[in-house]
């Protein structure tokens, strides 16, 4: 699979340009390739779904992106 990076500096240009214009584009340089990329993509976004926990020590509710209690900063229970 052939690709390029488009944006790859541009972070630092943020608050100056438009936020579209500032994130990174990954380009699949063939169509035949198109679909293999988005199934990398679908099954990556999968991989990082974690389920919402409750703080041990709080109680409080937490994203599943949190490894840390965001009122408490318990560490999160694996």
């Amino acid at each position: 699979m052939s690709v390029f990076l488009k944006n790859e500096f541009a972070a630092g240009g943020s608050g100056d340009l438009a936020p579209l214009e500032t994130w990174v584009e990954l380009w699949v340089t063939n169509d035949s390739d198109y679909d293999q990329a988005m199934s990398i993509i679908e099954n990556f976004q999968k991989s990082g779904d974690k389920a919402d926990w409750l703080c041990q020590s709080c109680g409080e509710e937490n994203s599943g992106s949190f490894k840390f209690c965001w009122n408490c900063q318990n560490t999160c229970p694996e």
